[in-house]
């Protein structure tokens, strides 16, 4: 009965401490943009006519150096990107870069969002993409470097127009 117990226990033990296989997809790819004048304006308020009209806004992505238009018609977010308040009620603009097309390894890639009829910037990402993940290295908003992992805490920054 006694070498019954320690066999339970030792069954029990070995069972329990296999490795647990891995059960999550890491996308680590959300960028966070607010956009203010010279002045200090928030350029995403909806109800300012100065704003950029968020209905009037697109996203564009380069696939085989063709520009193309991200709207996804059925998602929550068809244009991969949407408005929300920060807590001192900023209007910031939440924005996912285009990952349909990715490789394996260290890529660049490009997106563009044109935020009214004259005025287009570029986003490139430097992206590690695995079979577990796909993660941002660093951020250049119209060629200048604005974010690099393990230096700024988060994808979140401010363009002045």
């Amino acid at each position: 009965m006694k070498y019954n117990i320690y066999i339970f226990i030792s069954s029990f033990l070995f069972l329990s401490c296999k490795e647990k296989p891995i059960c999550c997809f890491v996308y680590d790819t959300i960028i966070y943009i607010q956009f203010k004048d010279s002045i200090g304006r928030d350029l995403l308020d909806q109800t300012k006519v100065f704003a950029y009209k968020f209905d009037s806004m697109k996203h564009y992505f380069l696939s085989n150096s063709i520009k193309k238009e991200v709207f996804y018609g059925t998602a929550d977010f068809p244009k991969q990107m949407y408005l929300t308040k920060t807590t001192d009620s900023t209007n910031r603009l939440t924005f996912f870069p285009e990952t349909m097309n990715r490789r394996d390894g260290i890529n660049t890639y490009y997106d563009y969002l044109t935020l009214n009829s004259t005025d287009e910037d570029t986003i490139k990402c430097e992206m590690l993409t695995n079979s577990s993940s796909i993660t941002i290295k660093k951020i250049w908003y119209n060629d200048s470097l604005v974010y690099t992992k393990g230096i700024q805490p988060s994808m979140y920054f401010i363009i002045t127009k």
